[in-house]
């Protein structure tokens, strides 16, 4: 190899060396900010959190007093859900916020894989984000994923900081009392 050949070599090698770090902070960065877009997108949709969608959010929920059974997606590949009231299971069923780590993200029904890397997701088997005393709602998500964030920073989270669920015309707000991390 002559010594120009190594000198282009040196030069696509040392190219390449930046621009694989740079592709994948810029992949980051541009969902950063398509998110807030999204956010006002979904915000001015015509989803409205109504009397309908507010009595069936309680039929689920009170559905699982019943049968208490967590579902772990992942455990079948024949998997499932059921949530029968929402048209589409692949429409945004609401935003998670948490201010303090400068999160947001949609929430999905049905942590499938695929809602997984789109956002976060409602675990079946437990009560949908609801303002009834004594509702407890999972909600599953990444810590990093290739393009976002997520709860990569959730740990930072401490007793009293805010999180908030929305839908276009109404606003859960919930206090942290307390943290546990599941490891994979």
């Amino acid at each position: 190899m002559s010594r120009r050949s190594k000198v282009i070599l040196g030069y696509l090698l040392i190219v390449l060396g930046i621009c694989i770090p740079l592709f994948g902070f810029l992949k980051l960065s541009k969902n950063i900010v398509f998110t807030k877009g999204k956010f006002d997108s979904f915000m001015n949709s015509n989803l409205v959190y109504d009397r309908s969608m507010e009595k069936k959010v309680d039929e689920y929920s009170d559905s699982l007093t019943k049968d208490v059974v967590i579902v772990d997606p992942f455990a079948n590949d024949n998997y499932a859900s059921d949530y029968s009231f929402m048209k589409n299971k692949d429409d945004i069923f609401a935003y998670l916020s948490i201010p303090k780590i400068d999160l947001m993200e949609p929430i999905y029904l049905d942590a499938s894989k695929k809602h997984l890397a789109m956002g976060v997701a409602h675990i079946e088997g437990t009560d949908l984000p609801s303002d009834k005393i004594g509702r407890r709602s999972i909600i599953a998500g990444h810590r990093g994923y290739y393009e976002a964030i997520m709860f990569w920073n959730l740990g930072k989270l401490s007793e009293g900081d805010l999180i908030y669920i929305s839908w276009p015309n109404k606003t859960l707000e919930y206090k942290v009392i307390g943290s546990e991390i599941i490891e994979p």
